[in-house]
């Protein structure tokens, strides 16, 4: 069985994708949001950083 693990930016992204992901019998713990999607069938973790995931950079 497969499973899903999302890395998002921050908390308010990382809720925002679960309730997008129809996640339910949601458990949240420090760190990360753990749930099963009944729509995929299969358990989803959404977990984030505190800060950007990628910064552009200037070629100079």
């Amino acid at each position: 069985m497969a499973n899903i693990l999302i890395v998002s930016e921050k908390p308010s992204v990382g809720k925002a994708i679960a309730g997008a992901l129809r996640v339910r019998k949601t458990t949240k713990y420090d760190g990360y949001i753990e749930g099963y999607s009944e729509f995929y069938g299969l358990t989803i973790w959404v977990t984030w950083c505190i800060g950007h995931l990628v910064e552009m950079y200037n070629p100079d």
